[in-house]
């Protein structure tokens, strides 16, 4: 019988008490979806509304996972940076999950892509379409 040799996303496993945690630490980080961060972060503002808890996910372009894929991104003439690697997510939201897309804020910088929204189910969304997407990515990349 074949194997399914895709592999997997990690679980979407919230604390029972998040919203404590949050109020307490500020923010909460689960790193089971390497290469990206997800963290909760609480009490964020934006253009003035007050939002209890934002679903953010960082990537790191510097971190070994990147290192194919910016190399390839290299190979187009792109400087594979955190606002190329935002370019290149919000790319995929906009056809895997163009929903998705038009409630995504953009946070990143020239060392990390940071992508954020505003509830728990665009948060699920968000990083398990991205987790998805570049780990599809790596596996065509690295058997190149």
């Amino acid at each position: 019988m074949p194997q399914d040799t895709e592999i997997q996303p990690p679980l979407w496993v919230m604390p029972a008490d998040l919203a404590t945690i949050v109020a307490e630490d500020g923010e909460w980080e689960d790193p089971s979806w390497d290469p990206l961060l997800l963290t909760v972060v609480g009490s964020t503002r934006f253009e003035g509304r007050l939002i209890p808890l934002a679903w953010q996910l960082s990537l790191w372009p510097a971190d070994v996972f990147c290192k194919n894929l910016n190399a390839a991104m290299r190979a187009k003439g792109e400087l594979p940076d955190g606002h190329a690697w935002s370019g290149v997510i919000q790319a995929e939201l906009a056809t895997a999950a163009p929903d998705l897309a038009a409630t995504l804020h953009d946070d990143s910088d020239a060392s990390t892509c940071v992508l954020w929204v505003e509830t728990e189910a665009d948060g699920k969304a968000l990083i398990e379409v991205a987790w998805r997407f570049l780990h599809g990515l790596k596996a065509a990349h690295d058997t190149v």
